[in-house]
């Protein structure tokens, strides 16, 4: 009876929870059989009699058999009721307190999503395929013009490795950086407040330039008719902040990033279901030997009734100026200071490596 009518905060294991149904189930199979034989029994005497059993003995089981299954039955919509007065409990929490509808935000630790990028670019390569190979198999070319077939193919084969260097290349930082967590200081984080916490990153790091880190609020949405659907994103705030590549660490087996961003007070919540919706996201970015570390994280951000008490910015030791940086990586964007802001001038040619491969695919 413990197990039906027991109270507790802690939910059970699913060790115990296989434990009760397989418990449960033998008991129901036991009883089922019990009665299948009193009532085949009191169907055919001759089955009675080879076994001696009387017919009141036989009566008796199946009258057994019936009022404990009834019971068991009874006891299982009891236990029934009780979870679904949880489930609806926890649904009116979550709606009192919607970043709790995520696993990762009632738990505080934020996965990097970069695995998604990286499927969606195999998707990407496979597709780039079929129609490669659709194209060289059934469009018709002219006839007698093997210039055009001969220059076909180069292209195809050259736009196809290029797709497969930028899979490779997203794969091979996933599986490299692909379990970096966000660990948050406080769930959610409140608007008009900070965000604070550590990423942690497997391996130890040490960057070339630093770390840059950035904290965006974006607005995605989805547009167009079913069969030529359109995602855009609107950055409607954003903060960012480089950090020395020498930060302190505790754990030689991983970095850890130090994180803190002030937040605005007037910008939306966070959606917390994937796809169309507002969007906080913080982004992490350094230039390694090999390929370059990139992780983003979605950030639960709320309005909350009380703002946390107010915390310093651990980060500040650590933070390197944006003109240090660029003098570090010879940047050929110029920044011009104004009575009303701030100039920014993007000369032609600034990224060669770039240029040429998006020439070229």
């Amino acid at each position: 009876m413990g197990l039906i009518f027991k109270d507790s905060d802690t939910p059970e294991s699913p060790k115990a929870e296989r434990m009760y149904a397989t418990l449960f189930s033998l008991i129901i199979v036991i009883l089922a059989c019990i009665g299948i034989f009193a009532l085949v029994g009191l169907l055919h005497d001759e089955f009675v009699s080879r076994f001696t059993m009387p017919g009141k003995t036989a009566r008796g089981l199946l009258s057994v058999a019936i009022v404990s299954g009834g019971l068991i039955m009874l006891l299982f919509g009891i236990r029934s009721k009780k979870e679904a007065l949880k489930r609806s409990a926890a649904e009116t929490e979550n709606e009192e307190k919607p970043w709790l509808k995520r696993k990762d935000w009632a738990a505080g630790r934020i996965v990097s999503s970069l695995r998604k990028a990286s499927l969606l670019l195999w998707i990407l390569v496979l597709f780039w395929f079929a129609i490669s190979v659709g194209i060289l198999l059934f469009v018709p070319l002219p006839q007698g013009n093997s210039a055009v077939r001969a220059g076909l193919l180069p292209l195809i084969v050259v736009t196809w490795l290029a797709v497969i260097f930028f899979a490779v290349r997203t794969t091979a930082t996933w599986r490299r950086f692909g379990k970096s967590i966000f660990e948050m200081d406080a769930i959610p984080a409140a608007m008009g407040g900070i965000v604070k916490g550590e990423i942690h990153v497997p391996g130890k790091l040490r960057p070339e330039n630093g770390w840059c880190l950035a904290l965006s609020c974006v607005r995605r949405s989805t547009i167009g008719p079913t069969n030529n659907l359109r995602t855009t994103e609107k950055v409607l705030w954003r903060d960012e902040k480089w950090l020395r590549s020498d930060l302190p660490q505790t754990n030689s087996d991983a970095t850890a990033i130090p994180v803190y961003f002030q937040l605005p007070a007037d910008k939306p919540e966070s959606t917390p279901a994937i796809g169309d919706g507002n969007h906080w996201r913080l982004e992490a970015w350094a230039r390694q030997v090999g390929p370059d570390f990139a992780a983003a994280f979605e950030v639960p951000v709320f309005k909350l009734d009380e703002l946390p008490e107010a915390t310093n910015d651990q980060t500040v030791p650590y933070q390197v100026s944006l003109d240090e940086i660029r003098k570090q990586i010879h940047s050929k964007i110029q920044v011009v200071d104004l009575p009303k802001g701030k100039e920014f001038i993007f000369p032609a040619g600034r990224n060669p490596g770039f240029a040429a491969g998006a020439t070229i695919l």
